[in-house]
């Protein structure tokens, strides 16, 4: 899941009522993922984000919390495909963009070329199906993502666009809520989950957008679908368990192909076969986090050289200068003058 995206229901569930620490406890979430200047774009486990979403439905009494969040809170908030798809020119163009960047928001692994919405034009209108797998552990997700869904269009449109939903799970406990949220008929245990538009829908042109917002949009979003892609494979993986063991010093390559239930050999061919090394991955990931834990963190050298598994700040120092050419303290000190340099909003 993208940070933004749990950060979204996180926010929405405060505003409810929910104790922040408490709930990203509970989930077993780390505060740090959710600060910093690009914070939203870092991810977090699935089985995370559902915890969050479970804990607040018991401690709101809301067992239809996801629908509700759903309807309350538009996709631009919380995600940047939701500004992609507000930035497209019809309606058709924005659920292409939803299907080339769908995983920003949740990721499953589809298989490559496989969309994660289709559509199908029937004589009583047009179907939109989600193609997600594991939708019966996970019906928060169809809750929340249909339920914004219906919420968008009948706001863009000013009238209701849906005419039907139907979903293949059993009709939970808060089955009536569904009818309130959605306003239509909605049909339990049904073959697929799926939206029935309107047809007149499908063309609908929506508020113009300046092609260079457009642009930028869609360029972030390109940046963030390659590194996406990029940890699917053997270093993501490698950099995973990196991010866990770096701490205690465990960055051996045996101890994390151990941990990959793979032998010391085969992690070798395997990264060789991505173009890299085993030291190459881990010198780029210590160097990355500490560029992130000195400048958004605002942790000490000495803080952040044992985060890292250095055995002493002096040999961090070290490898950082090698790093980047400059030394861990001058990092702090420009970002602290940065931050002194930044202009002061008047006041009204």
């Amino acid at each position: 899941m993208s940070v933004g995206y749990t950060e979204g229901f996180l926010d929405y569930a405060v505003e409810r009522g929910c104790s922040r620490p408490s709930l990203l406890r509970v989930a077993g979430l780390d505060a740090a993922w959710f600060t910093g200047a690009s914070h939203a774009d870092r991810r977090v486990p699935l089985a995370g984000h559902l915890a969050l979403v479970r804990q607040a439905a018991l401690l709101l009494n809301d067992p239809a919390v996801a629908l509700h969040w759903g309807e309350a809170v538009a996709c631009a908030q919380i995600s940047v495909v939701g500004a992609v798809g507000s930035a497209s020119g019809t309606v058709a163009d924005a659920f292409q963009q939803l299907n080339r960047y769908a995983r920003l928001s949740f990721d499953f692994g589809e298989a490559p070329g496989v969309d994660r919405y289709g559509f199908e034009r029937r004589r009583e209108g047009i179907w939109m199906f989600d193609t997600r797998p594991h939708v019966a552990s996970t019906i928060e997700l169809t809750e929340a993502t249909f339920a914004r869904f219906a919420g968008g269009m009948r706001a863009r449109a000013g009238h209701q666009v849906l005419r039907a939903v139907s979903l293949t799970y059993a009709p939970p406990a808060h089955e009536a809520i569904y009818t309130e949220v959605f306003g239509v008929p909605v049909q339990f245990g049904a073959d697929r989950n799926a939206l029935l538009l309107d047809p007149s829908w499908w063309e609908h042109t929506l508020a113009p957008t300046p092609r260079t917002t457009y642009r930028i949009l869609t360029t972030h979003a390109d940046e963030q679908l390659e590194v996406l892609q990029r940890t699917q494979g053997c270093r993501g993986r490698v950099e995973a368990v990196l991010r866990a063991r770096l701490p205690e010093g465990q960055v051996s390559m045996p101890a994390v192909a151990s941990a990959l239930a793979m032998s010391r050999q085969t992690l070798l061919r395997n990264l060789q076969a991505e173009g890299t090394t085993f030291a190459q991955v881990v010198a780029e990931l210590r160097e990355s986090l500490a560029m992130h834990y000195l400048t958004e963190r605002g942790a000490t050298v000495q803080q952040t050289a044992a985060l890292l598994g250095f055995s002493e700040p002096a040999a961090f120092s070290r490898a950082f200068k090698r790093w980047t050419g400059q030394s861990p303290r001058a990092v702090v000190g420009g970002a602290r003058d940065d931050m002194r340099q930044a202009p002061v909003p008047a006041r009204a």
